[in-house]
């Protein structure tokens, strides 16, 4: 009896170990897979894939615009700005360039507008920048398509409300326009609370040019050892997570609340009143992976103060899959909506 027993238990040991190396093997090649298709471009809506990906893409490989020597430089008054000229940048689901000059972003199709009109002018950040998409498809071009009014794209990514005015009242854009449109993300609230006064100390801005000059060197001191221990330990980690969340209830995604955001997105607005007088200022929000807002004040065609608020309707599929930016056909989607409510209004 004892015979039997032991050796049924060392044939249940040898089929655990089996079954371990053979689930070792399969995650292996799942989180191998995973790289390897997103490396070549490739982002997979597929379970677990799609979590490795996305862990690997945030963690590893996205390039961040304003970290990159080539297309920033710092600016004392801004902490940084575009550098004039062309600008190459690249992730795995998008390969663009971008132009800027001292009007901001390109509008190729501003060649063909009546440049003695009062124009319009976009700030906000990367979203209204054009992130991931060339010059031809960012909102501003799509708008410019649909007015013969000049439209000027000042929007700069990871800028908050206070640097994008700003920038604004820098430009010597303001006479050259009468419409203002505001471009607004959920991450704006942290820079619109800091007290202007301490976003713009020369410590900050030598901060910054010291980061723009050196994580591309840190980056690469990282030891293979280094990199082999994170690659195990994301495979093992985000595994469980996402078996985890397999089997417990997920509650429903909140919206986020506007309400607080635009008291003090106005209390920003109202430091700038000198250059936005006469104007008509046009409020609408871009949120990754198109996260909506609650409370958001949809008056379209009503002006209130001096504002008009325009849901821009965006939805998840709009946005790219693993970068939480508009792909060209959801700006495509953004410019025609907000082309129709400008329009509309003028």
């Amino acid at each position: 009896m004892h015979f039997f027993f032991k050796a049924h238990l060392i044939q249940v040991i040898g089929y655990s170990i089996i079954s371990a190396f053979l689930g070792i093997c399969a995650i292996s090649l799942i989180y191998l897979f995973s790289i390897v298709t997103l490396i070549n471009g490739m982002a997979l809506d597929i379970p677990l894939i799609y979590n490795y990906q996305q862990a690997y893409y945030y963690q590893d490989i996205q390039q961040i615009w304003q970290y990159d020597s080539t297309c920033v430089q710092h600016d004392e008054d801004l902490i940084y700005s575009p550098k004039f000229g062309r600008c190459n940048f690249s992730n795995p689901e998008f390969k663009t360039t971008l132009n800027f000059n001292g009007e901001g972003r390109a509008v190729p199709a501003r060649s063909n507008a009546n440049l003695h009109k009062k124009g319009i002018v976009i700030l906000g950040d990367s979203h209204a920048m054009g992130w991931g998409v060339n010059d031809d498809d960012t909102f501003a071009n799509v708008l410019q398509k649909n007015t013969d009014k000049p439209v000027f794209n000042l929007g700069v990514s990871s800028y908050g409300t206070e640097r994008e005015l700003k920038r604004f009242s820098l430009s010597g854009l303001s006479n050259k326009v009468d419409t203002v449109i505001i471009q607004y993300c959920n991450n704006d609230h942290g820079e619109n609370l800091t007290n202007p006064m301490d976003i713009y100390t020369k410590e900050k801005v030598a901060s910054f040019r010291d980061v723009l000059y050196t994580s591309a060197e840190q980056k690469k001191a990282i030891s293979k050892r280094e990199i082999v221990k994170k690659h195990i330990y994301r495979a093992l980690h985000v595994l469980q997570i996402w078996l985890v969340n397999l089997v417990k209830h997920q509650p429903e995604e909140k919206n986020l609340d506007f309400q607080i955001n635009n008291k003090v997105m106005i209390e920003v607005l109202s430091r700038y009143k000198k250059i936005l007088s006469n104007k008509k200022i046009y409020i609408l929000y871009v949120n990754g992976h198109g996260e909506q807002y609650m409370n958001f004040h949809s008056s379209e065609g009503q002006i209130i103060n001096n504002l008009i608020y325009i849901d821009p309707l965006l939805e998840k599929s709009d946005f790219y899959l693993l970068d939480d930016h508009l792909t060209p056909m959801g700006q495509k989607k953004l410019g025609e909506r907000l082309s129709k409510a400008v329009i509309t209004q003028n």
